[in-house]
């Protein structure tokens, strides 16, 4: 059964089950489908939110989880600038995205200094926040696309 992408998207930011819903076929977008970009960004949440809760603190380097260009959906972002950048979804969505690592940068820093309270709470309320908005900016580019 088909759905919206943006429906799709909230119904799995949401934690329902969307097995057997796909968002419209007719929306793609070049190099990266957007159930995949999707999931990997939520996979790349879920690995620093895991980091964090298991205290593997060698995990945890704010200089390269901070930089918003080299995780998967950075990568792809930045590479598709040529055919994209004339939407401006793209750069909502690059903005977006930058401004989640500059974030979770953040979130590691206050971590380090011993600033517990402050990590922890961006952790369980910002970043999810965050992250949110970048899966909706996925599926508006894609919609636009």
């Amino acid at each position: 059964m088909y759905i919206s992408t943006e429906e799709w998207v909230t119904r799995r930011l949401s934690g329902q089950n969307v097995t057997g819903f796909e968002p419209d076929t007719r929306t793609t977008m070049p190099g990266l489908p957007l159930v995949d970009a999707v999931e990997a960004h939520l996979a790349w949440v879920g690995r620093l939110t895991d980091a964090f809760r298991n205290h593997r603190d060698d995990e945890l380097d704010e200089n390269a989880l901070g930089v918003d260009n080299m995780c998967i959906l950075g990568k792809w972002i930045y590479s598709e600038e040529p055919t994209l950048g004339r939407y401006p979804e793209y750069e909502l969505l690059r903005e977006t995205h930058a401004q989640f690592h500059l974030l979770v940068k953040r979130i590691i820093s206050d971590h380090k200094r011993g600033y517990m309270l402050e990590s922890i709470k961006a952790l369980d309320h910002d970043l999810p926040k965050r992250s949110r908005e970048v899966c909706l900016k996925i599926a508006a580019l894609a919609s636009a696309a």
